[in-house]
């Protein structure tokens, strides 16, 4: 889409979460993927990310809002796993 990735990386780097539960909150975790929710730009990484999916994915595709999913059928499960790659 002509932008440089290393634009966001100051946006995806460096970023922790943590759980709180009945005021006791875990240490923080670094946050390895994924767009932080609630932020302007997430819909817009998301857009960058989905918009040539179609053409990368050899199986049907299914986009729905901030969804995804390949689906994949066949009668025997192991060559469903041969055919989507995660043999």
């Amino acid at each position: 889409m002509g932008i440089d990735p290393t634009w966001f990386s100051s946006y995806l780097s460096n970023r922790k979460q943590c759980v709180s539960l009945n005021g006791v909150s875990s240490e923080p975790y670094e946050i390895q993927c994924g767009v932080p929710q609630g932020s302007l730009l997430g819909p817009l990484l998301y857009l960058f990310y989905s918009n040539d999916m179609e053409m990368a994915v050899k199986n049907r595709l299914i986009l729905y809002a901030d969804d995804s999913v390949i689906v994949v059928s066949d009668h025997d499960p192991h060559d469903c796993q041969v055919i989507s790659g995660y043999f």
